[in-house]
């Protein structure tokens, strides 16, 4: 009998957008070595079988992406859906016509965030945890894009952000991304967008056209200190 179990499943997507990563060029490492080719579902799946032993660091590189490493425990994944999220950052490139791009330097290779500032940003009403997912209700009204996109949850001292996996019905929402910290009815959630510092210090985050004049500050997560780093306030335009 052929096992088709999968080990591990990485699901490769642009921080950017939310949507598969071209696989042309896509490269899987461990240990500087290349790994046996995974299994490519639709989805930007790559499924990986018959792998030796319990831990891997995972190399993942892709043309005009900042390269990633990610840590597998297989014995800490959930069995029934072992799938881990991998949000590639895009680097500074032409190649890319969808955004536009907020600029300036901070700590190499650190990543860096850029706030909207939201004339009536929606806010919280409940959060509930499932199993697998997290339920959002939220209240207010935006024309803005949700499903694949990263959004703040709460201000600079509780805040954490996590990406729509789906939009069920208006003010509806599920996150596949744990909401840990205590948010009270009313937080804001506002659009935040994600990228990289390079070994240099510079950063280019890609965001949404018109939203370039919206960016209020830029932040970068501190995660010993467990806190919110303020690393440029945006003067209005």
């Amino acid at each position: 009998m052929i096992d088709l179990t999968p080990d591990f499943v990485l699901q490769i997507q642009d921080e950017y957008t939310g949507g598969d990563v071209d696989e042309r060029g896509i490269l899987f490492q461990s240990g500087g070595k290349p790994i046996k080719s995974p299994l490519r579902k639709p989805g930007g799946f790559y499924v990986f079988r018959q792998t030796d032993g319990d831990v891997h660091e995972i190399q993942i590189r892709c043309p005009h992406y900042y390269p990633r490493t990610v840590r597998v425990d297989k014995t800490a994944l959930d069995k029934t859906y072992p799938v881990i999220r991998v949000r590639m950052h895009r680097k500074a490139s032409g190649v890319f016509r969808d955004c536009e791009r907020i600029e300036g330097t901070h700590i190499p290779d650190a990543v860096v965030y850029a706030c909207v500032r939201e004339e009536s940003p929606l806010r919280l009403q409940s959060v509930e945890a499932g199993e697998r997912e997290t339920r959002l209700l939220l209240q207010g009204y935006t024309i803005r894009r949700f499903p694949g996109r990263r959004f703040l949850l709460g201000s600079e001292k509780n805040g954490e952000t996590f990406i729509v996996d789906a939009r069920d019905s208006m003010g509806e929402y599920r996150t596949r991304d744990p909401i840990s910290g205590k948010h009270k009815p009313g937080e804001p959630v506002v659009r935040i967008y994600r990228s990289q510092c390079d070994s240099q210090g510079q950063y280019s985050i890609p965001v949404e056209p018109g939203d370039e004049t919206r960016i209020e500050k830029i932040l970068h997560y501190d995660k010993e200190k467990g806190k919110w780093d303020c690393v440029c306030v945006m003067a209005p335009s």
